[in-house]
């Protein structure tokens, strides 16, 4: 598969109260729950000792020694510290999925030691409902813990599995679990501040077909199976079932070098697992095979997809995209026709502030929008660099090459 055209994405920042706005009521839930063991995080206020704060460390089985998390406003002087966890304790992972902290002057981990029995976290009769899937925010202290769970039902059934934390000390983190850095911690002992390196996790859990059908209760967690230093569990999001896991913005294909080229964009994403792309020929309309299938986006958020595919054989086909989410339930979301004639040789790139057309033969190009408007037209040999418009938007590209005119749609 080869990809000839990349699609910068802006980078958001969504508070928490915006994406309530952007997804519904059913999209992710934020889960109230009790039955944490430990204080770890310093409430935002002035010229205290850390340690008159929490009742334990982080990495440690008391608070005699060892590093706690602080809140943005915390310090042990006069000079408020920015490096701490939101004073809400509202955040939105890397990965798209919104946690809210437990109190900083209260229980706010579940702190696991090696070798520890099932400690559980209820949720609040509000949250207990069915789930497809949950992610769990966490990380390890002094050490990658392996932390067993049992996720337990009203029907007395439970299911039980096993995922491994990564320690919290993360330098220019680059781990996928990945929900949040660039955190500060503070000597619980000292009133020390040590760097700004360290990190929370979050780990999926999906649930199967039969189990989604349950009304979840409560998870309890133990540490148990190894010996590598201290497990937290800080928050929890759940996904209940959605009748709608994916939004299509738009479902394109074009020609780039004799090849369907496929393009599609999702507005959101619930419980996606990936897509399957199926090609028909004209002739044979009804008799639908799979060429190829992409893994979905880990965030729910807004996301674009390439597929380009060599049926190699001039003619017109037919592609449909279907979408298929983690029960294995699938849909056609999509469906588009294309003539390759088995003339055209050229391609794009997608360039910072560019496009660059480039082909085997001589060839005339022009640059027109979607009311047909020329922005930009000429003659090149080989290859050509084209500055993109200054108006956002979608554009086609029409070569015409070997006697051959055919386009592109593209996106600026």
């Amino acid at each position: 598969m080869k990809h000839f055209l990349h699609y910068g994405v802006k980078s958001i920042i969504l508070t928490f109260f915006a994406q309530l706005i952007l997804i519904n009521a059913h999209a992710q839930r934020q889960i109230s729950l009790t039955g944490f063991s430990d204080d770890v995080l310093a409430d935002p206020v002035l010229n205290t000792n850390p340690n008159a704060l929490v009742t334990v460390a982080l990495d440690k089985a008391d608070k005699t020694a060892g590093y706690i998390f602080y809140t943005q406003g915390y310090s042990n002087n006069a000079v408020a510290d920015s490096d701490g966890l939101p004073v809400s304790g509202m955040f939105t992972s890397i990965g798209g999925h919104p946690y809210q902290l437990a109190s900083y002057n209260a229980s706010n981990v579940l702190h696991l030691a090696s070798g520890s029995s099932n400690d559980t976290l209820f949720f609040s009769p509000a949250d207990q409902m069915k789930y497809d899937s949950i992610f769990i925010l966490a990380n390890g202290g002094s050490g990658n813990p392996i932390i067993g769970y049992s996720l337990n039902f009203s029907d007395n059934s439970s299911f039980t599995g096993t995922f491994h934390v990564s320690d919290w000390y993360c330098p220019g983190c680059s781990i996928p679990t990945l929900a949040i850095n660039n955190i500060g911690r503070v000597d619980v002992a000292s009133g020390v501040y040590n760097s700004s390196n360290f990190a929370m996790y979050e780990y999926k859990i999906t649930l199967s077909a039969g189990d989604a059908g349950k009304t979840l209760t409560s998870i309890s967690f133990s540490e148990g199976l190894s010996e590598s230093g201290f497990g937290n569990i800080f928050a929890i999001t759940g996904y209940p079932p959605s009748s709608l896991p994916v939004t299509l913005e738009y479902f394109n294909a074009s020609v780039s070098d004799n090849e369907a080229l496929l393009q599609w964009k999702t507005a959101q994403e619930f419980n996606n697992n990936k897509f399957i792309i199926e090609r028909a020929s004209l002739s044979q309309p009804n008799d639908f095979s799979v060429v190829g299938t992409i893994n979905a986006s880990a965030s729910y958020l807004s996301h674009v997809y390439t597929f380009t595919n060599n049926p190699g054989v001039s003619g017109t086909y037919i592609y449909r995209l279907k979408q298929q989410d983690i029960d294995g339930n699938t849909k056609i979301i999509g469906v588009q026709k294309i003539t390759l004639n088995g003339l055209a040789r050229w391609r794009i790139l997608n360039l910072r502030n560019q496009w660059r057309i480039i082909s085997e033969n001589n060839f005339v190009y022009r640059v027109v929008d979607l009311s047909g408007r020329i922005i930009s037209a000429a003659s090149a040999t080989g290859n050509v660099t084209i500055e993109k418009p200054e108006a956002n938007g979608i554009y086609i590209i029409q070569v015409q090459s070997g006697g051959v005119i055919t386009s592109q749609k593209v996106i600026k």
